[in-house]
């Protein structure tokens, strides 16, 4: 079975949402968090009411905060614990970032 491409739901989504969602790293950052596993599937949309989506930075349970001190992350679910083979960076985050904005602007 062959899979077709997602269509957009218009021209301006796309750079609208890379641009909420560097806004929204760049948040939690200058919090001292880092994500470290940013990807498509830890995006959430959101219907506003002129009927376009906003994005929103989810599934932050593996994430990683100076405040706790270094290799400890924010309280994760009890059912899941991510396990990472590599070390959180910023540059871990700004990877996921720019690979999200390339599936951002081509849907795969």
């Amino acid at each position: 079975m062959a899979t077709s491409k997602p269509t957009s739901t218009s021209i301006t989504q796309p750079p609208l949402w890379c641009r909420q969602l560097a806004e929204a790293l760049d948040d939690i950052h200058s919090r001292g968090v880092l994500h470290s596993d940013l990807r498509p599937a830890n995006l959430l949309t959101h219907e506003t009411a002129l009927g376009a989506r906003d994005l929103l930075l989810a599934d932050l349970g593996g994430s990683v905060s100076e405040e706790l001190g270094e290799g400890l992350s924010l309280p994760d679910s009890p059912f899941y614990s991510p396990v990472f083979e590599w070390q959180s960076s910023v540059f871990l985050d700004l990877f996921g970032m720019a690979s999200t904005f390339y599936t951002i602007h081509t849907g795969w």
